[in-house]
């Protein structure tokens, strides 16, 4: 958006003949720095295991495919083991959301 600006703005320039045009790299934005998983998840038969490397608890919601919540509960620091029938399901702890397969 910013380059469309500054090109905008050079083409006036040059059009209006006040100014010689100076052209200038644009910085390109800043990398931002990757988020550190601080939460895996890893299926073992018919159980879902949530090791949350975080020092405190995050709220998990589990879903099944029609959108029903199956468990609701805040994972402590620690590996948190959980049963489920089999079946797909939605796991969403925070901003992750990962889709899990119990066989």
């Amino acid at each position: 958006m910013m380059k469309k600006v500054y090109l905008i703005l050079a083409i006036a320039v040059m059009i209006s003949g006040a100014v010689a045009p100076a052209v200038h790299a644009m910085p390109e934005p800043y990398v931002q720095e990757a988020e550190v998983k601080t939460v895996e998840l890893k299926v073992n038969g018919h159980q879902l295991n949530i090791t949350n490397h975080d020092d405190e608890a995050k709220p998990v919601v589990i879903y099944a495919l029609t959108g029903q919540v199956v468990k609701q509960f805040d994972a402590p620091h620690g590996t948190t083991a959980v049963d489920l029938g089999a079946g797909y399901y939605i796991v969403k702890i925070e901003k992750l959301s990962q889709r899990i397969v119990i066989r």
